[in-house]
């Protein structure tokens, strides 16, 4: 992924016995600093349609919704929802939700989006 653009974190776990607290806090650490430089505070949601295809829904701090192929992470749209979002979709069969924050993006209210994928 990362040699298509896309920001990726690959990491080596090893033995099950080399894990520590210590190391969960860095990786951790750096996940949030990754997510954080990139402007996504919520989890990426993966999404399958009828043939099995997988995609990828992810929104960000702009209020962008972005839609990427799940088997190479290009993107095929974007949706501008106003402002920012920091809160994870929520998806029930083809209907995506989430509530956008009233500050930053191109918007000024705080809303609850109901997305209808497909």
């Amino acid at each position: 992924l990362n040699a298509v653009d896309t920001p990726t974190l690959v990491v080596e776990m090893g033995i099950g016995m080399r894990l520590t607290r210590a190391y969960g806090d860095q990786l951790l650490t750096g996940i949030l600093s990754l997510m954080a430089s990139l402007g996504m505070w919520s989890a990426p949601v993966v999404v399958y349609d009828e043939s099995g295809t997988g995609y990828v829904l992810q929104c960000d701090r702009g209020g962008m919704l972005k839609l990427y192929k799940g088997i190479d992470g290009s993107e095929i749209c974007s949706l501008d929802l106003g402002s920012r979002i920091e809160s994870t979709p929520a998806v029930f069969k083809n209907t995506l939700v989430v509530g956008t924050r009233g500050v930053g993006g191109s918007g000024s209210s705080a809303v609850i989006v109901g997305i209808r994928i497909g």
